[in-house]
């Protein structure tokens, strides 16, 4: 795209990739399905980085404002229509 795309994780079952995009004027975290590509769901709202996977898919950790966070989002999902992302929660500080 035109935007600068990095740090893809693959989900733990292999159906989902969580990035970070400048899409918005800054990094944010996305996911999207993999490898189809298509529609994706933005998972951070206040600046994201370094996405990472929950052992079981139902989490996306992120790095943002000194802290790191987690977005609980449904591992069962098949469409990035039904990948439905939760409020970012604060987890600690570093």
């Amino acid at each position: 795209t035109d935007f600068t795309e990095a740090k893809g994780v693959v989900s733990p079952d292999g159906r989902w990739i969580a990035y970070i995009s400048n899409e918005s004027g800054r990094e944010e975290v996305y996911a999207m399905p993999f490898p189809d590509g298509g529609m994706r769901v933005q998972v951070s709202i206040d600046g994201g980085d370094e996405p990472h996977w929950s052992a079981r898919g139902g989490e996306i950790l992120f790095r943002a404002a000194g802290a790191f966070h987690a977005v609980a989002v449904d591992p069962g999902a098949t469409r990035a229509a039904d990948l439905v992302a939760g409020r970012p929660r604060r987890l600690f500080a570093r």
